[in-house]
């Protein structure tokens, strides 16, 4: 299985970013984490990033980079991309698990993150401000 996550960050000073508290899979019941999802058969990682966050969060963002990919073993990889924009602030809530937006800096010693986030926040948004490079990620490294 591949997926994506996306983060998105407001285009002023790129401070804010929009997470999903999630409800599924149980492992996740109340974790902060990027909106995404499965990508389907066929189906670009590009595509299924502005695809999952237009089904999450009901903004289309299509103007994605793709800073990274985590290997989470079992041949599964996890397809990391971030973005900004100044609608963030126009998300609406399309599923039962609720979007909210918060100061990344807040984020750094939230005990509902989940573990990965922590790290892949300040990654994106480098990848935002500096253009900063491709990183690949062995889950059993980190």
């Amino acid at each position: 299985m591949t997926y994506v996550l996306g983060f998105l960050f407001d285009s002023k000073n790129r401070n804010k970013v929009l997470l999903i508290e999630k409800l599924r899979p149980s492992w996740m019941h109340g974790k902060l984490n990027a909106p995404g999802g499965k990508i389907k058969m066929l189906e670009k990682p590009l595509t299924a990033m502005v695809r999952e966050f237009k089904e999450e969060t009901d903004l289309f963002i299509p103007s994605w980079k793709k800073f990274g990919e985590l290997n989470v073993g079992a041949g599964e990889i996890v397809y990391l991309f971030t973005s900004d924009s100044d609608d963030i602030y126009k998300f609406k809530k399309t599923t039962d698990e609720q979007p909210i937006i918060f100061n990344y800096l807040d984020l750094l010693g939230a005990v509902k993150l989940m573990k990965n986030i922590l790290w892949m926040i300040p990654m994106a948004r480098n990848c935002l401000l500096y253009d900063s490079g491709y990183y690949v990620v062995e889950e059993s490294s980190i």
